[in-house]
């Protein structure tokens, strides 16, 4: 999210280490919808955190239908961060 909000002129999202607590967990994702709003994502497609960390089948609709929808927005606005392919998989 940050290497598509930095261009834009947007700050970075902060995001908490050791994600393997519930609630860090929950609270990174919450990051990352609203920034996906704040990107310029109709606050519509936003998910709450619950949909991805419970994935349930009817819920998790919701993230895949917030990712499609920022994918758009990102085609959009043209400004598509570079990636390069090394021996370990994809690198920003």
């Amino acid at each position: 999210m940050n290497k598509l909000r930095e261009p834009n002129g947007l700050p970075a999202v902060k995001y908490q280490g050791n994600a393997h607590v519930p609630l860090v967990a929950m609270d990174n994702i919450d990051a990352f919808s609203k920034a996906a709003v704040e990107y310029g994502m109709p606050a519509s497609f936003a998910f709450a955190s619950i949909d991805l960390y419970e994935a349930h089948k009817g819920t998790f609709y919701k993230v895949i239908r917030c990712l499609d929808q920022l994918g758009v927005e990102v085609r959009n606005d043209r400004t598509i961060p570079s990636y390069e392919f090394c021996n370990d998989g994809f690198s920003f």
